[in-house]
């Protein structure tokens, strides 16, 4: 049985400044008619799922996952998916930089230094993934709406439907 997906990747909400929003709201919607007539040309007419790997906002604000979120929910209703059919991944601009406090840069300096089996350890107690995570609070309150939350130990939970 084959399975068909919408991949969406880099889409950035809350970069646009000044004028460009009107640039950028007129491609997203250049973006959901052109992925609609696509789906409807497919046997069907219709999709499993839509994959966001990442790079959802631009710098991990509540009001970037919110208007990404109605996005998401107009391109699942377009493409005739269900919106738990929608799974986000996070990248580097869904992190929230004012969260970073000097603990998680020092985490993130011993990680990068030292490698994974120094990661496996900072998840291993729960105060610790709190300061690696706090980073990914609005992304991650966002994820889990869409039934995708990140696995507190460390990877992204996989659920069965």
């Amino acid at each position: 049985m084959a399975l068909r997906f919408v991949h969406l990747s880099d889409i950035h909400f809350g970069q646009e400044k000044g004028d460009l929003i009107y640039i950028h709201d007129d491609v997203r919607e250049r973006l959901l008619d052109d992925v609609e007539h696509l789906v409807r040309s497919l046997p069907g007419g219709t999709v499993d799922g839509i994959v966001v790997t990442g790079d959802l906002a631009f710098s991990g604000n509540v009001e970037e996952y919110e208007t990404a979120g109605k996005f998401l929910d107009r391109l699942a209703a377009k493409v005739g998916c269900l919106r738990t059919a929608v799974q986000v991944i996070p990248g580097n601009h869904d992190i929230h930089r004012k969260s970073i406090c000097k603990s998680s840069e020092w985490m993130l300096g011993e990680i990068a230094e030292k490698g994974e089996a120094v990661l496996d350890g900072f998840l291993v107690a729960e105060q610790d993934r709190d300061v690696l995570y706090g980073r990914l609070k609005h992304y991650r309150k966002f994820a889990e709406a869409y039934d995708c939350p990140l696995d507190g130990a460390g990877g992204i939970r996989a659920t069965v439907r």
